[in-house]
């Protein structure tokens, strides 16, 4: 993904916990500079509130999830396949417990949700390939790749084992879809049914697609709770934080997919 990019993705991603602590840090420095950097400093903090509890509100969530999830949906009959016989399930994220150089991986919610979809379509198409793609997560802390994860997890909803293949490389979505597409491309494959997350379905259907793929997407159904009244649509909230955190990421990734011809 390169250095910058990296540093991006960890830092500078408003809305993210990384963002807001590098952010405060920088406000809080210009309140001890002269009365010019004060003012700024007041300025920038005071920015920086009204932004945060804008993020944290599901009526603004809600609104920045919406232009990445419009006109997607799940298969809703074999037919919708259009032929394609194999099935590509992305991983979005895990997580994993350590404690003494011991660890327990578990799948991130959205990625579960993912795999759900993908046992779902699964037996929509009458026992179809299925390629579950994900690594390990941060190469530098190697534990259980999402792929054999996602695997066990299928498997234990009904999907045989010998069903799924496993991608077991990839650190991100241009990966995913070039180490994919080596398992496709021996097999024949060139059309598939991609099953990811709403928001992340926009990026990974083009990635896959410059990469000569037709892609049926089928996203998976996971949906926020419904809020009611005006006051918990706009009350701050760690959920709708953590939506707008991952929203604004995609519009940000959305940019350097396309500026580096990835799209």
């Amino acid at each position: 993904m390169g250095l910058l990019a990296g540093i991006v993705k960890d830092y500078l991603v408003p809305g993210s916990v990384s963002f807001l602590i590098f952010a405060f840090a920088v406000g809080v420095a210009l309140l001890y500079g002269g009365e010019r950097l004060r003012r700024l400093g007041r300025a920038w903090l005071t920015v920086l509130a009204f932004l945060y509890w804008a993020l944290s509100a599901w009526l603004v969530s809600d609104a920045l999830s919406a232009g990445l999830v419009s006109g997607y949906r799940g298969l809703a009959t074999a037919a919708d396949a259009r032929g394609a016989t194999t099935i590509v399930v992305l991983s979005v994220g895990s997580t994993a417990y350590g404690v003494d150089g011991r660890e327990v991986p578990e799948l991130g919610k959205d990625t579960a949700f993912n795999v759900l979809e993908a046992a779902r379509v699964y037996r929509l198409l009458k026992q179809p390939w299925i390629v579950a793609s994900g690594g390990p997560g941060d190469p530098g802390r190697p534990r259980t790749p999402d792929s054999e994860m996602m695997r066990d997890a299928m498997v234990k909803l009904g999907v045989p084992a010998e069903r799924i293949l496993l991608e077991s490389k990839s650190a991100n979505t241009r990966e995913q879809a070039a180490f994919t597409s080596d398992l496709l491309r021996a097999r024949g494959v060139t059309a598939i049914v991609l099953v990811t997350a709403p928001e992340h379905m926009h990026r990974a259907v083009g990635t896959f697609e410059a990469l000569g793929f037709s892609v049926i997407p089928s996203v998976s159904a996971f949906k926020s709770p419904e809020r009611g009244t005006l006051w918990e649509r706009l009350r701050p909230s760690r959920g709708a934080l953590l939506q707008s955190d991952w929203a604004v990421y995609e519009y940000m990734a959305r940019v350097y997919y396309w500026l580096q011809g990835w799209l």
